[in-house]
């Protein structure tokens, strides 16, 4: 098999598993506290972290005390992103609530482009255009 094809099937698998934690989050609605919904998320992301760790011969902190710092730091905000976006899920219909999980990588580049003035290509004008239409078109 090659690794295009690979990579494909990883990424179908991924979006299934995503789509089934969505559905799964919000068929639990109020019956399960956000916070418990939290824990055992991570904890199947920390066995699995652990696996790959431990089979590349990785540290999972990184080496130096900086990376440390990152890492710490980037684990706390993604812990705040689930948490947001469990409640949005409990609080909004599925569908808006995956569209904007789903757009973040837009915001995310429009974020950069007006604070910290990143330059972007004559193209990506367009596919910008594209992705705030099709986001209009959802709602």
């Amino acid at each position: 098999m090659s690794n295009r094809l690979k990579g494909t099937l990883f990424m179908i698998l991924s979006a299934l598993a995503m789509a089934l934690m969505g559905a799964s989050v919000k068929l639990t609605g109020g019956n399960i506290p956000t916070f418990e919904k939290i824990f055992f998320r991570n904890i199947i992301i920390v066995i699995l972290l652990l696996f790959t760790t431990n089979k590349s011969k990785l540290h999972i902190l990184g080496i130096s005390n900086k990376g440390r710092a990152i890492m710490i730091i980037r684990s706390a905000t993604g812990l705040v992103g689930v948490f947001l976006y469990f409640y949005c899920i409990n609080y909004m219909y599925l569908a808006d609530s995956t569209l904007l999980n789903k757009l973040s990588p837009f915001f995310v580049t429009l974020f950069a482009i007006l604070f910290f003035k990143g330059k972007i290509g004559k193209t990506s004008y367009s596919y910008f255009n594209h992705c705030f239409d099709w986001g209009n078109a959802c709602d």
